[in-house]
């Protein structure tokens, strides 16, 4: 994005052309539909193009954030199941539904190491 927009702003007559003025409301309703939910500054103007890039790089930061916990999320859960798996036997559906909702990394990390002690399903308080 930042190249596209300097090399827009390179091809294009300086000042306040009305080409200038087309091809920037073009370019951001490319970003709103490419993006839809990038977050565009109010008020942004041809001449805030970093801001735009700032908001595209937040969007896109938070979004591979996301992805990693998530990632993190179903691995630990796959983890966990499979150790319950082993230690208890074929699980319960229930169980296994409870497993799935839980959204906390430090909640399954916990019960990835209860499970090494418990003696029960109960005893890990998903039973």
């Amino acid at each position: 994005m930042p190249a596209l927009s300097q090399d827009l702003d390179a091809l294009l007559p300086p000042g306040d052309s009305p080409l200038r003025l087309v091809v920037f409301t073009w370019f951001i309703s490319v970003v709103r539909r490419r993006f839809p939910d990038a977050i565009i500054p109010e008020g942004i103007t041809r001449k805030e193009p970093p801001m735009l890039e700032q908001a595209l790089d937040e969007y896109f930061e938070n979004a591979r954030q996301l992805g990693r916990q998530e990632g993190q999320l179903q691995s630990l859960r796959k983890v966990l199941l499979q150790q319950m798996t082993q230690r208890f036997g074929r699980l319960p559906k229930t169980v296994r539904s409870r497993v799935e909702q839980i959204t906390s990394v430090q909640e399954l990390e916990k019960l990835t190491r209860k499970v090494l002690t418990a003696k029960s399903l109960e005893a890990m308080g998903l039973g």
